[in-house]
C-alpha cells in the first residue's frame, strides 16, 4: 500500500530541513544575521547607510531582531515600517550577550557579566574597570535568568559607565517591551543581504559584492564614537543634556 504522507507533516520535513540558525555558535568567529525593519526603501543601503542622528535607548546603532519571528508582527511593522532588511554582521568577539538562552548557546554554559566585559575590552579592561568600579561590581551582581534585568544592565553600562563605546561593539539584549534585540554599535561590520516586505516570505537580494563587503565598506563615513557623540551621547559613555 503506498504510504501518502499528508500535507502537514511534509510542510514539517520541508522545514527541518530548510532550517538555518538565526546566530552561529561561537561569537568569536564567522558571521550571524539579524532582521531590521525600516520605512526607508531598502534599496537606499546601496547608497550608504548612516545611523539614526537621534541616538536610541541604548545609545545610537542599528537596533534589530536576530530571529526573524521576532521582527514579523503587524506591530513591529506599526512602530518601524513595513520593510524587513536582513543583514549579515561580521563576528569580532567584541559584543555583549545579555540573552540567557543566547549566552548559553554562544558560550555553551553561563558567563559572568565581568567574564564577558574582560573578554570584550581585554588590555583595556583594567582602565575601564577602575573607572566604572562600583557601577560594574553591582550590576555583575544582577539576575540575569529569564532576561531579568538584561535591559537594566545595558541602559547602566550605557548611561553610567565611562568608555563603554570604545570596548563594546553591540549587544544582545532582552528588551522590556520589544523582547530579544540586537544593537549594533559598529555599523561597519554588517552587510545588507536582501529585504521582504511580506513579513519574510519572499525575500528580494540588495547585495552588492562591489560595494558592500563585510567589515570592509565605510556606510556611515562616522566611527562609532563619533556617532555616539552627535547623538547625544559623549565618548565616555554618558548621555548629555544642551537644556
Amino acid at each position: 500500500m503506498k504510504n501518502i504522507m499528508s500535507k502537514e507533516i511534509r510542510e514539517q520535513i520541508d522545514r527541518v530541513r530548510n532550517w538555518k540558525p538565526i546566530l552561529k555558535e561561537s561569537i568569536d568567529s564567522g558571521s550571524f544575521i539579524l532582521y531590521h525593519r525600516t520605512r526607508h526603501n531598502p534599496l537606499d543601503f546601496n547608497k550608504g547607510f548612516k545611523v539614526s542622528e537621534f541616538g536610541g535607548k541604548y545609545g545610537s546603532g542599528l537596533y534589530s531582531f536576530y530571529d526573524l519571528s521576532n521582527a514579523t508582527d503587524d506591530f513591529r511593522a506599526l512602530d518601524y515600517g513595513d520593510y524587513i532588511v536582513e543583514i549579515s554582521v561580521q563576528n569580532n568577539g567584541k559584543f555583549l550577550i545579555l540573552d540567557p538562552q543566547l549566552l548559553k548557546k554562544v558560550y555553551g554554559g553561563n558567563i559572568s557579566l565581568m567574564g564577558q566585559l574582560k573578554k570584550i575590552f581585554g588590555g583595556k579592561f583594567t582602565k575601564f574597570y577602575a573607572q566604572n568600579k562600583q557601577k560594574i561590581d553591582e550590576l555583575n551582581n544582577l539576575n540575569l535568568e529569564e532576561g531579568e534585568n538584561s535591559s537594566n544592565i545595558l541602559a547602566n553600562l550605557v548611561f553610567q559607565c565611562k568608555g563603554f563605546f570604545q570596548g563594546c561593539d553591540g549587544v544582545a539584549v532582552i528588551d522590556d517591551r520589544l523582547g530579544a534585540m540586537f544593537i549594533l554599535y559598529e555599523t561597519d561590520l554588517m552587510n545588507p543581504l536582501r529585504y521582504s516586505t511580506d513579513e519574510g516570505k519572499t525575500w528580494t537580494s540588495i547585495k552588492n559584492k562591489t560595494s558592500f563587503n563585510i567589515g570592509k565598506d565605510d556606510r556611515n563615513k562616522e566611527d562609532k564614537l563619533s556617532v555616539q557623540k552627535y547623538s547625544g551621547f559623549d565618548d565616555k559613555g554618558f548621555e548629555y543634556k544642551d537644556n
